[in-house]
């Protein structure tokens, strides 16, 4: 008999959800996910987003991105990446990671530390492009 899948569990509310996040580049919060799914699927609720997020996040459907204090964000992509948070616009960019030597690192790390880690994330704060370019000093700033 085969297993059920995740996917197969999925009612028309979970599946306004799962495609608004799949369909998005962007890496966006529950109020927006909730705001674009509302209007494929007339009646959905904010209860009903926030469950149908926990069930997709535990079935790995899709990750989130928790900021601290601000609100988490939820992301489509099944491969490993890392994430660059931009301190002062809040933009969330896609890092590809290509096969960095970081597993033996990683895994010496938790070794000395003998810490049994679930998953390991890559998480750069800084400032993205944009804000770097809108914020450059400029030749008044230095005089």
């Amino acid at each position: 008999m085969k297993a059920r899948q995740p996917r197969d569990n999925l009612t028309p509310q979970r599946r306004a959800v799962l495609a608004v996040i799949q369909e998005s580049d962007e890496h966006l919060t529950a109020r927006e996910i909730y705001q674009r799914a509302s209007a494929r699927q007339p009646g959905l609720s904010y209860a009903t987003v926030y469950n149908t997020l926990s069930y997709l996040k535990q079935s790995g459907l899709v990750h989130e991105i928790a900021l601290g204090s601000d609100a988490s964000r939820y992301d489509r992509r099944e491969l490993s990446h890392g994430h660059a948070i931009c301190e002062e616009c809040g933009r969330v960019c896609d890092l590809d990671l290509p096969d960095l030597d970081l597993k033996e690192g990683w895994q010496e790390a938790l070794r000395r530390s003998g810490f049994a880690a679930r998953v390991v994330t890559v998480t750069l704060y800084g400032r993205c492009q944009e804000c770097q370019r809108h914020n450059a000093p400029t030749a008044e700033d230095a005089a």
